[in-house]
């Protein structure tokens, strides 16, 4: 499957708590030596930063833009598994474990990144005891994410799933209202459905006054009937 473009993504506040901004767990000091030491990249929408499997050993926390991470099966079958904004750091597991990056990474807009390699990221370790504090809180909500996934997606119903979806993705509308800035495509993509079967989801919570759409926009018009659904996940 080739990357999706959709509408411009901006990068807007997540209503759930899913984005983590890695210098956050940081000290000033080691902020200031990160930026210091790490090497800016840039990247154009739909340009693919890595590719599931590579063994790169380097680090990158992302400045500006958005970037999917997706899964590829065997048979070539591509699963949209998250999508990133300003502050989240990606790629870090092959500098801890020595093997490859469990997913691709795309910019799903023009992106700017920070580059660590890996005797760069050691010598902060090193320095800055926050480092490896910022790095286990990185690595434990991307399990956590994952575990909450598996578990949705094996006993909660698509309209569920759909619903706590839209929460985690939405972000602030020009008018101050939650939207979801992504294509039909995309979200069948994330939820690993056909696009068919989505637009039936998302005509129904039209239907009911839930959500408006548009075109590569999702309009959160009752947050608490949102949550209400996405209860089922919990």
């Amino acid at each position: 499957m080739q990357p999706h473009r959709g509408a411009p993504g901006s990068s807007p506040r997540v209503t759930h708590s899913r984005r983590l901004d890695f210098f956050e767990y940081l000290t000033p000091e080691a902020k200031r030596d990160f930026d210091a030491a790490a090497t800016v990249r840039r990247f154009d929408a739909d340009e693919s930063i890595y590719l599931q499997d590579d063994r790169h050993h380097l680090m990158y926390r992302l400045v500006a833009g958005r970037i999917w991470l997706s899964y590829t099966t065997v048979d070539g079958r591509e699963h949209l598994a998250g999508l990133l904004g300003p502050g989240e750091c990606f790629g870090i597991s092959p500098l801890i474990d020595g093997e490859g990056v469990p997913q691709n990474a795309t910019a799903r807009t023009p992106v700017t990144v920070q580059v660590l390699d890996e005797p760069t990221l050691a010598r902060l370790r090193a320095a800055h005891r926050s480092m490896d504090e910022a790095i286990m809180r990185s690595l434990l909500r991307d399990i956590r994410i994952l575990s909450s996934e598996l578990s949705s997606a094996s006993l909660a119903g698509l309209r569920s799933r759909l619903a706590g979806r839209l929460l985690a993705l939405a972000g602030r509308g020009p008018h101050g209202g939650p939207v979801v800035r992504l294509t039909q495509a995309e979200l069948a993509g994330v939820l690993g459905v056909s696009r068919q079967t989505l637009n039936r989801q998302l005509r129904q919570l039209e239907a009911d006054g839930v959500v408006a759409l548009s075109y590569g926009e999702v309009h959160l018009l009752e947050v608490s009937v949102l949550r209400d659904l996405a209860s089922d996940l919990d």
